[in-house]
């Protein structure tokens, strides 16, 4: 019964998003526009205002809430494309747990392939593998690329720094093991969305470190980069922190679910703004793509700033009418598309 439900609901839902232009804005209230002038996607305007039918998230438990974004996937987003080879795969993980992943290629060719490496968002605390499916599925049939999705460890079960554990594991697995999967090591990349972009640049960050093989590439997609007391100032999220999805008391509900209260938010590995410029330089060449009416949107520019200024290759593009999680909401939002495709152009290019 519950499964009729919500067909019945993505389906209402997307017969109301194909309405005109004019007759959206009318029934959401006229445009919207944000401080610098842009003006909120139509359909995601009366998405939003659709959506308050549901419980916000930050209202309900971790568990609820990943149920409620399950439930939610395949409304909006790309259809499902069928790719070549899709394989599920469980590698060693930190402390004897098993990390699973999922293989899309777009071909079945014997020879090695580049690779992408991706990590889901949802706050450290929700999502997972069918997160960002058919984004996947569209991104390894354009670029061509062989893309593991990697389902690591989600918080409060599972506190920070499992996740990003998890996400060092995977990668450092891909790098040793990938030729088994048709992959070649030496061009494999990173991406990821919100907190999987932070889970990127952790990677990046810590191959540095420990003197590992750094990423050919990373793309971020409107990333969660400052967890710390500097983002409260950032003037997106100070004006768009309610009535667009991502909401600074949901970002909060992520930080008290996710990290411990001794957590240092101003540390580099945390929250990547407050990189030395030598850890900045050092980056792979790197993508970042924000969106107008982001809470976030302020925070991945700075660092796009902040790189360009330390001497590291970066793209910056932002997506004025858009809002964060666009991506989920691409068959109906065509910035959303044009959003996924510029990734699979870039991911293309650095392999």
């Amino acid at each position: 019964m519950a499964g009729w439900i919500q067909r019945l609901e993505g389906k209402t839902g997307r017969a109301i998003l194909s309405l005109p232009e004019p007759v959206l804005r009318f029934f959401s209230g006229g445009a919207t526009r944000n401080d610098a002038g842009n003006i909120l996607d139509a359909r995601i305007q009366m998405g939003l205002m659709l959506s308050r039918i549901h419980e916000a998230a930050e209202n309900l438990s971790p568990v609820e809430a990943r149920k409620q974004l399950s439930n939610l996937l395949g409304h909006f987003e790309l259809l499902p494309q069928p790719v070549a080879r899709i394989e599920n795969l469980s590698i060693p993980g930190p402390n004897n747990r098993r990390i699973k992943l999922r293989l899309y290629s777009a071909t079945c060719e014997a020879g090695l392939q580049p690779a992408m490496l991706y990590f889901h968002g949802g706050g450290f605390v929700i999502g997972d593998l069918n997160t960002n499916d058919s984004m996947l599925r569209a991104l390894a049939i354009q670029s061509g690329l062989i893309i593991i999705s990697v389902d690591y460890r989600l918080a409060p079960e599972h506190p920070y720094p499992a996740g990003a554990e998890d996400a060092l594991a995977s990668y450092r697995w891909v790098l040793e093991h990938g030729h088994n999967l048709g992959i070649d090591s030496s061009r494999l990349g990173l991406g990821g969305d919100s907190a999987g972009g932070n889970l990127c640049l952790n990677v990046s960050f810590n191959a540095k470190k420990k003197r590992i093989q750094k990423p050919a590439f990373q793309s971020l997609i409107y990333p969660w980069v400052d967890l710390g007391n500097s983002a409260i100032a950032d003037s997106s999220m100070i004006e768009l922190a309610e009535g667009y999805g991502l909401t600074g008391t949901l970002l909060d509900y992520f930080r008290r679910h996710a990290f411990s209260h001794d957590t240092d938010f101003e540390s580099y590995i945390v929250s990547p703004c407050h990189a030395k410029k030598s850890d900045l330089k050092a980056l792979p060449p790197t993508f970042i793509q924000v969106c107008g009416f982001d809470p976030l949107r302020d925070q991945g520019l700075r660092l796009g700033n902040l790189m360009q200024d330390a001497g590291a290759s970066v793209q910056t593009r932002i997506y004025e009418g858009l809002i964060h999680g666009a991506t989920n909401l691409a068959r109906s939002v065509p910035e959303a598309r044009e959003l996924i495709s510029d990734m699979g152009v870039f991911i293309q290019e650095m392999a």
